[in-house]
C-alpha cells in the first residue's frame, strides 16, 4: 500500500551455452555416474529428512552437494552414507563445468516460510545448463515445461529422479530454447529497462 508501483523481476540463468567447454573438474573425477547434484547453501532450507531417505533408496546415483557445510551437523551425518560427496563451495566463475558433469539438478528444500518467498537461482542454472530438475513441492519455482518434475515425498522424489534420467531436455528443442530465451539475464535487464524507461517517461511528463 506504500509503494504500489513494484515490479517484480525474477532470477535469472546464464547462457551456458555461449561459455567454454571445459574438462570435467577434477573434484569430480573419481565420482561415478550418474551424478545428481545440489549447488547451493547448505543449512536450514534443506530436507534433510528427504535426502536420507532418497540416498538410500538410490544407492547406484552419486549424490554430490556443492555448498558451505562443515559446521553443519546434518551435513556431516548425510556424508556418511557412501554415496554422497560434500565438495565445499565452487567459485561461481566455474559454476559451469560443475554443472555440466551433472545428470539431474537437485532442489531438495523444505516447504516453510523461508522458502515460500525465495526464487532459488540455482533452478536457472540448472536449466542454462540443459539438466533435468528435480524439486521439492515448494513456492516460486519458475515454468521451466517439462525440464522441471517436482515431488511431495520422498517416494515421489526418487520417481522423478528416475524418470529425469532417462528423460533429459532436448536443447535444441524450439520448447527449451525459447525458455532459455524468457530467463537469461540479458531479457531480464532488458525488462528492468523497459519499466525504467516507463517509469522515467511517466515522470517527466509529470513534471512538464
Amino acid at each position: 500500500e506504500f509503494a504500489p508501483n513494484i515490479h517484480v523481476v525474477p532470477n535469472g540463468a546464464e547462457r551456458f551455452g555461449n561459455f567454454p567447454v571445459g574438462a570435467v573438474p577434477e573434484s569430480l573425477r573419481g565420482i561415478r555416474g550418474p551424478i545428481a547434484g545440489y549447488v547451493g547453501n547448505l543449512r536450514d532450507r534443506i530436507d534433510w529428512m528427504l535426502l536420507h531417505q532418497v540416498v538410500v533408496a538410490m544407492p547406484d546415483v552419486s549424490f554430490v552437494f556443492y555448498g558451505p557445510s562443515s559446521d553443519n551437523p546434518n551435513a556431516d551425518s548425510l556424508a556418511k552414507h557412501p554415496n554422497v560427496h560434500m565438495l565445499g563451495i565452487v567459485p561461481y566463475a566455474e559454476l559451469h563445468h560443475h554443472l555440466r558433469a551433472f545428470d539431474v539438478g537437485l532442489v531438495p528444500h523444505l516447504s516453510n516460510r523461508l522458502t515460500e518467498r525465495m526464487n532459488p537461482l540455482k533452478v536457472y542454472n540448472y536449466y542454462a545448463a540443459g539438466l533435468p530438475i528435480v524439486s521439492s513441492d515448494i513456492s516460486n519455482l519458475a515454468d521451466l515445461g517439462s525440464a522441471l518434475r517436482t515431488a511431495s515425498d520422498a517416494e515421489g522424489f526418487v520417481r522423478a529422479v528416475r524418470a529425469s534420467l532417462v528423460s533429459p531436455p532436448d536443447t535444441a528443442s524450439y520448447e527449451w530454447r525459447r525458455t532459455m530465451d524468457s530467463i537469461a539475464w540479458d531479457s531480464r535487464v532488458a525488462n528492468i529497462l523497459t519499466v525504467m524507461d516507463r517509469s522515467l517517461r511517466g515522470a517527466v511528463r509529470k513534471s512538464a
